[in-house]
């Protein structure tokens, strides 16, 4: 019987995309999703951090889930994205009975996170993957249906004062175009009918990027 899995997104369209990139991950190590917070045995909270608003609405939802650890001794709870990146070991404060979190870059290793936290570490912080410039692509067997994001690029090297995104995304940085296509005809050959290109600054795409 598979582990089941609750993943819940807050935000935007890049967040939906690691969403995303997440489960597919998770099926291919056998496990399997649920709708319905009561029934899963991991519980991941994609997030958001561009308005106080957005932290709020995570945070309630979270401490509103916190009885089934009392239920289920072996339940796990995990707070992924920006807000992860923003508030770092302040969420341990806010929310003790969260075991792990992981940044946007750091996506890729949940799997290996979920293992650990099976394992007894707890409390554990995957952060600050964005300082690498490599931006990991979807597998080729990802599960798609007739509309599909492909990140073209990621984060924002304007620091402007209002806005958070070059601190918990990084500096910009660029997926090479000939990657880019083959993941887009990939999709194509296998029925998509809708791509939407992906990142927090598309009109930066390209900014020193050394192409072949």
């Amino acid at each position: 019987m598979c582990k089941k899995v609750y993943i819940r997104t807050f935000g935007c369209q890049m967040n939906e995309h690691d969403s995303g990139r997440v489960k597919d991950l998770l099926i291919h190590r056998g496990f399997c999703f649920t709708d319905e917070p009561d029934e899963a045995g991991v519980l991941l909270f994609n997030t958001c951090s561009v308005r106080a608003h957005a932290e709020d609405r995570v945070i309630g939802r979270v401490a509103s889930l916190k009885a089934l650890r009392k239920e289920r001794p072996d339940i796990i709870f995990g707070i992924l994205g920006c807000m992860a990146e923003a508030q770092r070991e302040n969420i341990f404060v806010k929310l003790p009975h969260v075991d792990f979190l992981c940044g946007p870059a750091d996506i890729d290793k949940i799997p290996e996170i979920i293992e650990r936290v099976e394992n007894g570490a707890g409390h554990l912080v995957y952060l600050g993957g964005h300082k690498s410039k490599k931006i990991p692509g979807f597998p080729e067997d990802r599960h798609v249906k007739k509309n599909a994001y492909v990140k073209i690029m990621e984060g924002c090297s304007n620091f402007c004062s209002y806005c958070i995104v070059p601190y918990v995304r990084g500096r910009e940085r660029s997926r090479p175009s000939k990657e880019i296509l083959e993941e887009i005809r990939h999709l194509m050959d296998r029925g998509v009918k809708q791509i939407t290109l992906l990142g927090q600054n598309v009109n930066s795409y390209g900014g020193g990027l050394k192409e072949n």
